[in-house]
């Protein structure tokens, strides 16, 4: 049995592309960190950054490594490259927020990118599945 949960995360994701200078990027990645933080708290309904309590609002015991699946919606026909959204500050939020203690191979197993697709708004879902032990 599989446990999941969704973030959705409103807006045009950061382009990998982009040559924003180092300090803009740092600021713009610290945003996305503690919005997504307010995300998970929102959409989730999880009021604390403790590990344990959020496994157990989640109803999971014990998380083996999680696995991602990123789906990029985007508002017009121009879709991006499947692999030029930087997720990375998104994860880095989720780990801030406390769903895991970090985001190394022991805590998250995989992330699979679905390919763009036009859906009206910019957008990225992030669905979080936990495998359950065998």
């Amino acid at each position: 049995m599989a446990h999941a949960v969704a973030l959705v995360v409103p807006g045009r994701p950061i382009n990998r592309n982009d040559r924003h200078h180092w300090r803009a990027k740092a600021k713009l990645t610290k945003k996305l960190r503690s919005a997504t933080f307010d995300l998970a708290l929102e959409q989730w309904g999880i009021p604390t950054r403790v590990l344990s309590a959020a496994r157990c609002a989640l109803n999971v015991a014990e998380l083996p490594a999680a696995e991602i699946t990123i789906a990029d919606h985007c508002r017009t026909a121009n879709l991006r490259d499947v692999e030029n959204a930087d997720v990375k500050p998104i994860i880095d939020g989720l780990t801030d927020y406390g769903l895991w203690p970090d985001d190394g191979p022991a805590h998250v197993a995989r992330m699979t990118r679905l390919p763009p697709i036009k859906t009206g708004v910019d957008e990225l879902v992030l669905t979080i599945t936990w495998q359950a032990e065998r």
